[in-house]
């Protein structure tokens, strides 16, 4: 009796959950982002680093910020999206269709009620996604996003701003805005 009980512990404790590992594709030459900021389309306001990232149409937006690192500068870069198929969190609404566009500077490290002035810092439209789960596609113009010359070393922002009625949540530990060089 005292075995069996032993046993069915043991397979109690190889059935518990293990901790969610992080995921992102394994392609080489990529940059995940080193933190994300909420940004409040309505008050200015920037929560740092939330488990997920959102964009909603006309309320929230994502701002990935991303350490780009020495002797990459002027080899070409492209921005990603992707949605990890085991992303629980994962939820695209409407048409899926978001945007994406560098900042003036990247949000700092911590919340803030107001970031700015003007706005939120938005810079260049790099382009158009159409998320669903797994690889985003490039959508309508401009399609800066697929080919634009790395930058040098330091750290940049990009935002993700839902387009239309859209809305889109995302793990940021397993999903999410991307760069890849080449």
């Amino acid at each position: 009796m005292k075995s069996f009980a032993i046993a069915a512990l043991l397979g109690l404790t190889s059935a518990a959950p293990t901790a969610l590992t992080k995921r992102w594709p394994s392609e080489p030459a990529i940059i995940t982002p080193t933190y994300i900021s909420h940004y409040n389309l309505g008050t200015g306001g920037l929560v740092y680093n939330p488990a997920t990232g959102a964009a909603h149409f006309d309320a929230l937006s994502t701002i990935s910020a991303f350490s780009v690192p020495a002797g990459i500068e002027g080899k070409k870069c492209s921005l990603h999206f992707y949605l990890d198929p085991t992303d629980s969190t994962a939820a695209v609404s409407g048409s899926g269709g978001v945007q994406v566009f560098s900042t003036h500077q990247v949000p700092p490290a911590y919340d803030v009620e107001s970031w700015g002035p003007p706005g939120n810092q938005r810079n260049q439209h790099y382009g158009n996604f159409k998320v669903h789960t797994g690889y985003a596609n490039v959508d309508d113009w401009p399609r800066l996003l697929e080919d634009f010359k790395c930058p040098a070393e330091g750290e940049y922002g990009f935002e993700v701003v839902a387009k239309w009625a859209t809305g889109i949540e995302w793990d940021a530990g397993l999903s999410g805005l991307y760069m890849k060089y080449e």
